[in-house]
């Protein structure tokens, strides 16, 4: 399933108000779109500068807390009950109102945000839940500041410990030494958030007073222990995750300086990063997702592309002077309505650690029970006087099969002692060795100690000689001549000086040579670049101009098919309308023949009448013409091969 996308647009600030700026977002919640004007008038002439994008829900600034959870986080939080993974994530830029969505304030119920809505639905699932279910509720609160991840739970002697990022095939990406805490109520899970919102990095900047300065992650995971009297016992495990981003920012417009402009950059960039992975996703030619860019991609893996359930919430500011923000904001939520996620049920993990509780505590159980039979002999004694012969024989079989069970316990534990003595004897044996060897290792430096004191002392002597023999040298330089051989050292000098001088001008006029004749070749580069851009830029308008006149012929047959079409139709019908009068009539005809001419006439009319396909009539023969080539149009006594008489017409009637 795809990633749900929707956008939640805040109302306008007093300061706003208070600057007179205008509104530039439009929201149609019927339709799902946002409007996006950028002089903040809509239906303007410059058409433009408006952007319209549709989404999965879209809210106005009327839009309350509860509505947003029960209609946007709610079903995620429902997944996760039954065993996915989710998340909620909050994008947008500075200012526009994403830690309101996802925590709220705690003044009122009515304002609180998503965190707190979903702390409540779970605990409330777990109440209702019945009895035989088991819960295993665990919660850690991370933030990534300047591209570092901090724990916000972790012990006041320790704040804001960096934290490393490892992967594993079993766990994934996970945050090593991540405080993890067991939560048995809703009290205890508010009480860790607000831990760490104290804990939090926060910062005032031009836009927003109480601006975070880093990315949060909130993590909630729910192991569910589900008893069927069927299958039996049935292990889910769902983890949620609630995350605010930091916002997109502007130096001009937050006026950051310091480390205000370090936190800016860091965050810009991880935002970044998360945005070329989310168009990686999209794109579906490439084959690599970045997402080792940054620490927040990594953490996000499988909320992007992975086994999560995700829903977006892209928070805008209505004022007209955030309109690019805006714009690039929807943008970047658009791209995210294409990433497609593989969200599985968490069945009977590895990790469990609810299975592992309740296998511990069957066992102590069980050890308990048969600890309590040992050493229970009068109440057997009382059980044996009261039942019959073959109910104590399988009181019996009972008592020896946990005396048996308990053989075993006690034989499993002494094998666990003898590996713990064995391990410890290792241990010990290593020790020992290791002794042996640094006492080895010290034998031997002892013994190396006077080849050492030796060889310092050759050094010694030898630089004693050195100093010596360049003391005499600088004797013998210092002789009566002196003077002459500092002027010849001189001139030697200067003479490799000048060589020396020489020898850069000459690589230099070779430099200016090279550097001349590739300037000569780039302008007769750019001289053919240019022919041949002005050769181009001919064939491209002239192709411009088939592409413009192919197009109006296109335009031109689309139209000419259009009325083809509507003329085929319109035939059409006239020849249906005919055809069926065409069958009326023939019809009438035909029941008229039937009806008022007899058999034998038709038959004779039928024998004179032939189909000409030159003029498509039928054409009555000639009786004389028949008659003349021996076709007689009379018909024939078939005795005397007379033709008959007409009979006489009956008295006072005519003939026929």
């Amino acid at each position: 399933e795809r990633v749900q996308v929707v956008v939640r647009c805040r109302p306008m600030s007093h300061q706003e108000v208070m600057d007179g700026r205008q509104c530039c977002i439009v929201v149609d919640q019927q339709e799902k779109t946002i409007e996006v004007s950028g002089d903040g008038r809509r239906g303007s002439s410059n058409d433009s500068n408006i952007k319209v994008f549709t989404f999965d829900r879209v809210y106005d600034s009327k839009c309350t807390q509860n509505q947003l959870y029960q209609e946007v986080a709610h079903p995620i939080v429902q997944s996760v009950m039954h065993g996915y993974n989710g998340t909620v994530l909050a994008y947008g830029q500075t200012a526009s109102g994403k830690t309101y969505t996802m925590e709220g304030f705690d003044d009122s119920p009515e304002l609180r945000g998503i965190i707190p809505h979903a702390f409540e639905e779970i605990f409330s699932h777990i109440s209702q839940s019945q009895s035989s279910d088991r819960f295993l509720v665990r919660a850690s609160y991370l933030e990534i500041y300047n591209e570092e991840i901090r724990d916000l739970l972790a012990p006041s002697s320790s704040p804001g410990t960096r934290l490393e990022l490892k992967e594993s095939p079993d766990a994934g990406v996970y945050v090593r030494n991540l405080t993890c805490l067991t939560v048995h109520s809703l009290s205890d899970i508010i009480r860790l958030l607000m831990v760490g919102k104290k804990n939090r990095s926060v910062g005032a900047t031009l836009m927003n007073q109480d601006s975070s300065r880093s990315h949060s992650i909130f993590t909630i995971t729910v192991e569910t222990s589900v008893e069927d009297p069927e299958t039996g016992l049935h292990i889910r495990v769902g983890k949620l995750n609630l995350v605010d981003l930091a916002g997109s920012e502007r130096m001009s417009k937050t006026g950051a300086t310091g480390d205000r402009l370090k936190e800016l950059t860091n965050i810009n960039w991880s935002l970044t990063a998360l945005g070329n992975v989310i168009s990686a996703l999209v794109d579906g030619r490439s084959t690599h997702i970045p997402y080792r860019d940054s620490k927040l991609t990594r953490l996000l893996q499988d909320s992007l592309g992975g086994n999560t359930r995700t829903v977006m919430v892209a928070n805008i500011g209505p004022a007209d002077y955030n309109y690019e923000e805006s714009v690039s904001t929807l943008r970047y939520a658009n791209r995210a309505k294409s990433i497609k996620n593989k969200p599985r049920i968490n069945e009977d993990p590895k990790d469990a650690l609810l299975r592992e509780f309740q296998a511990e505590i069957i066992r102590f159980i069980g050890l308990i029970y048969v600890l309590k039979l040992m050493n229970s002999e009068n109440c057997v004694n009382r059980l044996k006087a009261q039942l019959s012969g073959d109910a104590v024989n399988d009181l019996t079989k009972e008592i020896c099969t946990l005396k048996n069970e308990k053989e075993m316990v006690e034989k499993n534990l002494r094998n666990l002692r003898q590996q713990a003595g064995c391990l410890r004897a290792e241990k010990e044996r290593s020790d020992e060795e290791k002794q042996k060897l640094t006492e080895q290792l010290l034998k031997q430096l002892k013994d190396m100690q006077p080849h050492y004191e030796s060889f310092a002392k050759e050094k010694e002597d030898r630089d004693f000689l050195t100093n010596k023999l360049r003391a005499l040298e600088d004797k013998v330089l210092h002789g009566s001549n002196n003077d002459n051989e500092k002027l010849v050292e001189k001139a030697k000098q200067q003479e490799e000086e000048l060589a020396l001088y020489q020898h850069h001008i000459q690589e230099r006029q070779q430099l200016d040579e090279e550097r001349q004749r590739k300037i000569a070749e780039l302008e007769v580069k750019c001289s053919t670049m240019e022919e041949e851009l002005e050769m181009k830029t001919t064939k491209f308008r002239k192709l411009m101009a088939c592409y413009q006149q192919s197009k109006a012929d296109l335009a031109s047959l689309r139209t000419e098919l259009q009325d083809t079409i509507h003329e085929f139709h319109r035939e059409r019908t006239d020849l249906l309308l005919s055809l069926r009068s065409l069958e009326q009539q023939h019809q009438l005809k035909s029941l008229v023949i039937e009806k008022f001419i007899p058999s034998e006439e038709l038959a004779k009319i039928m024998k004179r009448v032939e189909w000409d396909d030159e003029t498509e009539r039928w054409v009555f023969q000639s009786m004389v013409a028949n008659f003349q080539s021996g076709i007689s149009p009379f018909i024939v006594d078939p005795a005397n091969k007379q033709p008959l008489q007409r009979p006489a017409s009956a008295v006072g009637r005519s003939r026929p």
